[in-house]
């Protein structure tokens, strides 16, 4: 039976006064216990702040709801006081400036009818050109075309010989390995629906495809990409390192601790703001330093202020163990027990200390959730996370995804040789 709760029971004066000195003993002791309850309690719902996009790992746009006009006001005032920054590249940004695109495909070449200055037709022959590349949409994106094969008979034995099928289609398949892997792109990478694919083909070819097509199309690449995701899973757990990197390496999110202590910050109690801004500040240290390894590793200067670093952890941890509330208390106490998670890229920088990489890699499929609805199946769920995979597998190794699509197509239904995701070093 769960717990009934204590109530306290409305005593008149004249009854207290009836009553023997063990049931008032008894009375008191009572209330006490559930004066310290309700103490308790308030103290827990005093380190409860609002929480917000800065704070927590919500959206920012569900900051929306605690807007207010105070809060505007002042963001207002103070946009007045700071300048306001131009759109565009900052001061110091190095620019890229376009070179044309490596390749020409067509050229054409205008000439002169009549002077531009006077309006006669007498033109000598052409003496210079003025080039501009520019990348255009063809008529027709999408051609239908009619594959046809010969048939002819051997002059020596008499049967009858029929010629192979052209690369890059599938027997008995109405669209192009190339097509189907520009659909599967365009719907799990563009989280395009199959509606928009219908009409995408509608505008650049002028063809009809079913929805019935296009979501046999999606499980068909599904099917020729699970050997290169199976092979690929069975792999890394085998390895000791990847890409550098200790596959049994465990580094906590400093940016989702940052988080925590910001939400300390607002605390008005106690040491929490003092405790909280200490910590924000050996944070955005770290930050700092090894965003300055990774732009020039000098592994020296890093080492020494990794050691620096360390023992001004440690003095501070000390100082503030059992002198902060609840909160920042648990923050604390999770730094020391943990600290060979929190603090392991100061002994390997390689490792970056938040998981942003983990998290832009999941963003695709959140997005993809969150566009389609889900999946209505536990094996198209199993589809979309395969066709996921390659897609951020290949953008992580620098390969083409909707190449990969075209090869694994071309393995499973032709049987070339099927490409692999692992690694090559």
């Amino acid at each position: 039976m769960s717990e009934q709760p204590e109530r306290s029971i409305p005593l008149k004066l004249g009854k207290v006064e009836q009553l023997s000195r063990e049931e008032l003993v008894l009375i008191v002791l009572t209330q006490q216990k559930l004066i310290d309850k309700l103490q308790a309690e308030l103290e827990q719902l005093k380190d409860r702040v609002p929480t917000n996009s800065k704070t927590s790992s919500k959206p920012p746009s569900s900051d929306l709801i605690q807007k207010s006009e105070t809060a505007s006001s002042d963001r207002s005032k103070a946009s007045e006081t700071e300048p306001k920054r131009k759109p565009g590249g900052q001061p110091g940004h190095i620019g890229k400036t376009r070179k044309g695109f490596g390749r020409v495909d067509r050229y054409e070449i205008s000439i002169p009818d009549s002077c531009w200055h006077c309006g006669s037709r007498e033109l000598s022959e052409m003496i210079g050109l003025s080039s501009q590349q520019v990348a255009c949409l063809v008529d027709k994106p999408i051609e239908v075309v009619e594959y046809q094969r010969a048939k002819c008979r051997c002059l020596e034995c008499g049967a009858i010989t029929i010629a192979a099928h052209t690369d890059g289609i599938v027997p008995g398949q109405d669209l192009s390995i190339n097509l189907q892997a520009l659909l599967v792109w365009l719907g799990n990478y563009g989280h395009m629906s199959y509606e928009k694919q219908q009409e995408l083909l509608r505008e650049l070819g002028g063809i009809e495809i079913g929805i019935g097509t296009l979501q046999t199309t999606n499980a068909r690449v599904a099917d020729a990409v699970k050997p290169a995701v199976e092979d690929l899973w069975q792999w890394a757990p085998l390895q000791a390192n990847v890409h550098g990197v200790s596959v049994g390496a465990q580094q906590k999110c400093l940016a989702h601790l940052r988080r925590h202590f910001k939400k300390v910050l607002l605390l008005g109690h106690g040491n929490n703001k003092v405790v909280a801004q200490a910590f924000l500040d050996l944070i955005d240290e770290a930050f700092r330093q090894h965003r300055k390894w990774r732009d020039r590793p000098e592994e020296i200067d890093y080492d020494a202020w990794a050691r620096d670093f360390k023992t001004r952890l440690a003095a501070l941890l000390n100082t503030w163990q059992g002198q902060v509330g609840h909160a920042a208390g648990l923050l604390l106490r999770s730094l020391r027990e943990k600290a060979h998670q929190w603090w392991y890229f100061l002994d390997h920088p390689s490792i970056p200390p938040d998981n942003n990489l983990a998290e832009r890699s999941l963003r695709l499929a959140v997005t993809k959730r969150k566009v389609s609805g889900g999946s209505r199946s536990m094996s198209r769920f199993e589809q979309t996370a395969d066709l996921l995979s390659v897609i951020q597998t290949c953008r992580f190794q620098g390969k083409s995804a909707m190449a990969f699509f075209r090869d694994a197509l071309s393995a499973h239904s032709c049987n070339f040789l099927m490409p692999s995701l692992v690694p090559q070093f």
